[in-house]
């Protein structure tokens, strides 16, 4: 190859360099229609990936607004002690309210807020 096409082609390698070079920032901040995505919060949060925890207890008072307050036997999963602590209920009511001083298994998740039940039946 002669030395004139040498040049030809380096200048035509550093011209589509410099063209991939400048138009790669203007494409990362370029919107592509997703502009609502990049604030994941306001999503809203699928809790059918957290870890379910499941326990016995006590139930010692029961409020569809601030919850449902129980005694509970410890819960080896997350070295807690045998402790009475009130869960959230989910916003759908799909739990039926139980009285108080049932006995009941339980289960619930770990939100961004708390703890809320997501299940809870009486002791059998």
């Amino acid at each position: 190859m002669s030395y004139a096409k040498n040049i030809r082609a380096l200048l035509a390698t550093t011209a589509l360099l410099s063209v991939f070079t400048l138009a790669t920032p203007v494409m990362a901040n370029t919107d592509h229609g997703m502009s609502t995505i990049h604030n994941m919060s306001d999503m809203p949060h699928h809790e059918s990936n957290a870890a379910s925890y499941h326990a016995t207890g006590v139930v010692k008072s029961w409020s569809q607004e601030s919850g449902v307050s129980l005694t509970h036997a410890p819960i080896p999963e997350l070295h807690w002690p045998a402790m009475t602590m009130t869960f959230a209920l989910p916003s759908a009511p799909a739990i039926k309210p139980l009285a108080v001083g049932s006995k009941v298994n339980f289960s619930f998740i770990q939100t961004e807020s708390g703890y809320q039940l997501t299940e809870i039946t009486p002791a059998q």
